[in-house]
């Protein structure tokens, strides 16, 4: 049983005309055994639609359930196990859906997406946004034919040609936590990786689907687009987007209030898609490469991603530290440290080299942190190496420790 309000109208949205407020008025009187969903649709055009689906605890859709609407697939597991099946998007649904009026999209009217076939080794289409809507990576892909973070792209390149995908049965896979336009996941479609990527930011969705057909790789099945955000619990949050598409985040105050815009979003853990697709099954596919780029959520991603980074299947994560928080850094690199890897490389935000002189101090401090389980009071005297993590935002490429399998 669902009850659907719908609201919709033409607003220039007063400051109190917000989620949280909405919420707190629409669900006065509603009893705890019901579930509520809320969605944000089109905020960059300031129309606002508000609908609010209401379901019995043991209807079809679950507290936290996706909306199937996105073009996503889903479907149920039997027993009693969670009927909810986390999909990935469909395409063609996703391209039929960006011409609707009600979809935002900074390259609604156009004949067809900006596209750039890139200066790289291997070259590949990349379909774009607008210059005005995305300048930075207009600049990089569309000026220049490569990405803005050279590094990083170079890295990727030295990791996947290191890696064997045509003779691995089945292909090696690429994790690409925070996919934004997909330059990371096209590069590694490119070398011929399958790709799991994963980006909660509808728009990007769009262009990716694009960029895929313009490669023919939309119907072979090599790259899913899950269309979530990832974190350490199954439910719905709000997803802020500013001036910079790439820097979409789950914490508002990381981007200037004058261009904050939220849709709510669904977010998932890492762990529940990969048991759900056999990632870590023992006939699973080899996990050569993980990337996280979540903009200061990376702890809970971690958290969620739990089974996967322990698993051993994972061989290289590169993941941007941007967290400020002292515990919170030190508690993910922790786990990250005592589930086998060692930090390999520092790399800029732009994923250039950077001196590496505290890398064996950031190992050897990590190294004397008890596993995660034990009591240990964490003392910023006797871990400079590791404050330093907490002071600047970078990647950090992390590698099995030897001996690990």
């Amino acid at each position: 049983m669902r009850l659907t309000l719908l609201s919709k109208r033409k607003t220039t949205a007063p400051r109190w005309w917000n989620t949280k407020y909405l919420i707190r008025s629409l669900l006065v009187g509603v009893p705890l055994a019901l579930s509520y969903r809320l969605l944000v649709i089109n905020p960059q055009q300031d129309m606002i639609e508000f609908q609010l689906q209401i379901s019995l605890a043991d209807a079809d859709n679950t507290p936290g359930s996706a909306d199937t609407s996105s073009g996503e697939r889903t479907s149920s597991k039997s027993g009693s196990e969670s009927n909810q099946q986390y999909g990935y998007v469909s395409c063609p649904d996703v391209i039929t859906r960006s011409k609707h009026e009600d979809f935002y999209d900074p390259n609604k009217g156009m004949d067809e997406s900006p596209k750039r076939y890139t200066l790289t080794s291997p070259p590949f289409w990349v379909s774009l946004h607008k210059e005005w809507f995305d300048r930075q990576r207009w600049n990089s892909i569309m000026k220049k034919g490569t990405y803005y973070e050279i590094g990083l792209t170079n890295i990727f390149k030295e990791i996947l040609n290191n890696t064997k995908t045509t003779t691995s049965t089945p292909a090696g896979l690429v994790l690409d936590v925070g996919m934004n336009i997909g330059w990371f996941t096209l590069w590694s479609r490119t070398h011929g990786h399958s790709v799991a990527a994963f980006e909660p930011n509808p728009i990007m969705h769009v262009r990716v689907c694009e960029s895929l057909a313009l490669n023919s790789w939309d119907t072979d099945g090599s790259v899913k687009i899950y269309p979530y955000g990832v974190a350490n619990e199954e439910r719905v949050m709000n997803l802020t987007m500013g001036k910079n598409p790439g820097g979409s985040s789950f914490y508002e105050d990381r981007l200037a209030k004058p261009f904050r815009k939220s849709i709510a979003v669904d977010v998932v853990k890492l762990d529940t898609v990969a048991e759900q697709e056999g990632w870590l099954d023992a006939s699973g596919p080899p996990i050569h490469l993980m990337k996280i780029d979540v903009e200061g959520y990376e702890n809970f991603v971690v958290l969620g991603g739990m089974k996967v980074i322990q698993s051993g299947k994972v061989s290289n994560i590169i993941v941007e530290n941007s967290i400020t928080d002292e515990a919170q850094v030190v508690s993910f690199l922790n786990f990250i440290y005592q589930s086998g890897y060692q930090v390999h490389a520092f790399l800029s935000v732009n994923g250039d080299p950077m001196s590496n002189f505290q890398m064996e101090d950031v190992n050897r401090e990590l190294s004397l942190i008890p596993s995660r389980e034990s009591t240990y009071v964490y003392d910023q005297s006797n871990a400079p190496s590791i404050r330093f993590l907490a002071d600047h935002t970078l990647n950090m490429w992390w590698v099995k420790r030897d001996g690990q399998k």
